[in-house]
């Protein structure tokens, strides 16, 4: 029996990978084709997008706030998905959403900086990916098994 849960466990695990990284390889090409036709109007469009403005000149604090404010708000959405019917098909999609979304900020990065600051870039996403991807997988892995249910008569009624 528990091998049986253990093998269910990997190939939903294996499901929700597959959907991220394909949806990072896809951002990743999407870009370098972009990159490819519209080599000037691409580089000033993510300059103008990742760069201008958008990194605060705050402290650190603030970026962590930043960060854990957006991580609040995938967790809620991933808890309401969770609630609704074929949550398996809106958690993949989230997932390649977010697979996309990263592989065009990575290949941009690559792209306008270079190696060296798309490996920083990596390493400095690191932590927050252990942090709080280690939550957001385990949450986004109950919604997928639809484990989330609404307990009728769990609340006593008074008369």
């Amino acid at each position: 029996m528990e091998s049986r849960r253990n093998k269910e466990n990997g190939a939903v695990i294996l499901a929700m990978l597959t959907c991220f990284f394909g949806g990072y390889l896809f951002g990743c090409l999407l870009l370098n084709l972009y990159w490819k036709y519209t080599e000037r109007a691409a580089a000033a469009v993510f300059y103008i997008s990742v760069y201008d403005k958008t990194v605060p000149k705050g402290f650190a604090k603030t970026i962590f706030w930043q960060i854990l404010r957006r991580d609040f708000r995938v967790l809620s959405v991933v808890f309401v998905i969770g609630f609704l019917p074929g949550a398996g098909i809106l958690i993949g999609m989230l997932l390649g959403t977010a697979g996309v979304l990263l592989g065009v900020l990575t290949s941009g990065i690559l792209l306008t900086e270079g190696i060296y600051w798309w490996l920083q870039g990596l390493l400095w996403m690191l932590p927050c990916f252990i942090c709080s991807g280690s939550v957001l997988l385990t949450e986004m892995l109950y919604a997928w098994q639809e484990k989330f249910h609404l307990h009728r008569g769990s609340v006593p009624v008074w008369r």
